[in-house]
């Protein structure tokens, strides 16, 4: 499957743990390919840090561990821009179920089957 499609204007990436390193380099990345960026992150002093140095990105503060700030993550990005949504699935040291079955059931509300594979399966 071609990335060039993913990856193009008017599409929306959410990022978590955006507010610095790997996660902050890839929402700069996807800005200047013109996509919408939301990033989050748990430090909410470095997220508003980056919120001040780019603006036309949205910044929602999130501990990812949790499902209520996972669904309100959701939610707000939902929101603001409507469907068509990217998402990175955070390295998490202790998931839980219930994370699974939060970003499945985000997932099946927001991207069509296309009956392309996923991409982290090729």
């Amino acid at each position: 499957m071609s990335l060039s499609g993913v990856f193009s204007s008017g599409k929306v990436a959410v990022i978590t743990g955006g507010a610095d390193g790997i996660g902050l380099a890839c929402a700069k990345k996807l800005l200047g390919l013109g996509l919408q960026v939301c990033i989050s992150d748990n430090n909410e002093e470095k997220l508003q840090e980056v919120s001040e140095q780019l603006p036309d990105l949205m910044a929602v503060p999130a501990d990812v561990s949790q499902i209520s700030d996972i669904e309100h993550l959701r939610d707000t990005v939902y929101a603001r821009f409507g469907g068509d949504l990217i998402n990175n699935r955070p390295a998490l040291s202790r998931w839980h179920p219930d994370h699974e079955r939060a970003f499945q059931s985000y997932m099946h509300d927001r991207v069509p089957d296309d009956g392309e594979p996923p991409l982290d399966s090729q």
